[in-house]
């Protein structure tokens, strides 16, 4: 029995975990000697392939608010702001931002893409299936 979950804020559920388990990890995982090892992994590897494959998952719902999820990219910056204390220059924001967003962008479009292929696909078998 498949079962799978259906909800169109799921996506938007699993980057907010995702983005808390990276402030829990920075926070209490003292990553003393160790933060440039976290921020290649969390910022410029972690975050952006779970914006990548959340924005293609929420691209091919067929909900009116999808448009809005590259807003979660914003969640990028805020958290080594949260870890390392404030200190940030702006071309830093700028740039976390910027490498959240775009994979953000990208999997929304190929999801919405993907699903309107499908969506013609199935169009044209019932079509085909009426004909007969």
């Amino acid at each position: 029995m498949k079962r799978s979950v259906k909800s169109p804020a799921f996506p938007y559920i699993i980057i907010v975990v995702a983005y808390a388990l990276m402030l829990l990890w920075g926070m209490l995982g003292g990553i003393k000697g160790d933060e440039i090892g976290y921020s290649v992994l969390c910022f410029y590897i972690f975050a952006p392939v779970a914006e990548l494959l959340c924005g293609f998952f929420i691209g091919r719902r067929s909900v009116w608010y999808k448009w809005f999820f590259p807003l979660t990219g914003l969640l990028n910056p805020f958290i080594p702001f949260m870890v390392f204390g404030g200190r940030f220059i702006k071309a830093e924001f700028v740039l976390l931002t910027f490498i959240a967003v775009v994979p953000a962008i990208f999997g929304l479009v190929v999801g919405a893409l993907y699903s309107k292929r499908s969506y013609t696909k199935d169009v044209d078998k019932m079509s085909a299936q009426d004909l007969e």
